[in-house]
This record gives structure tokens, C-alpha cells and sequence, in this order.
């Protein structure tokens, strides 16, 4: 599996797609590359974009901490 069939695979799932509220068509014009307003879609992205790179689960951990705190201020 590549890391864009990971990422749709996680927004295929019901829970997911209610908490961002994601129509099926949007689902499908999605992918890793596509900038998104959504912050819990950038830290599935950086999640797979990173760990599927090797980084290390701290440096992971690191971005997407840096993204929440980008979200909330």
C-alpha cells in the first residue's frame, strides 16, 4: 500500500468522515498532496507522510503538535 492509498483508506472511515464532515465526492478529489483547511487531515498527512519516511516517532510526534498549536492560536 502507498501512502496515498493509506491516507484514503483513514478518511474512509466512518468516525473520520463525521468529525470532518467529508462527502464521498470530496473524499475522492483528496489525497496527501492536496492542501486542506482541515487540521485533523493535516495530522493524518504529516502522520503518513512522516512515518512511512522513517522519522522517528518523536520527530513525528513534534510536527503534529506543531500543527495543533498552529490550529488553536
Amino acid at each position: 500500500m502507498n501512502k496515498n492509498q493509506i491516507f484514503k483508506k483513514f478518511l474512509q472511515n466512518p468516525l473520520i468522515q463525521d468529525k470532518i464532515g467529508i462527502s464521498k465526492t470530496q473524499l475522492e478529489k483528496l489525497d496527501l498532496h492536496t492542501p486542506c483547511e482541515d487540521p485533523l487531515i493535516d495530522v493524518i498527512k504529516t502522520a503518513i507522510l512522516h512515518m512511512k519516511d522513517n522519522q522517528s516517532k518523536d520527530l513525528v510526534t513534534r510536527k503534529i503538535n506543531q500543527l495543533l498549536k498552529k490550529t488553536t492560536t
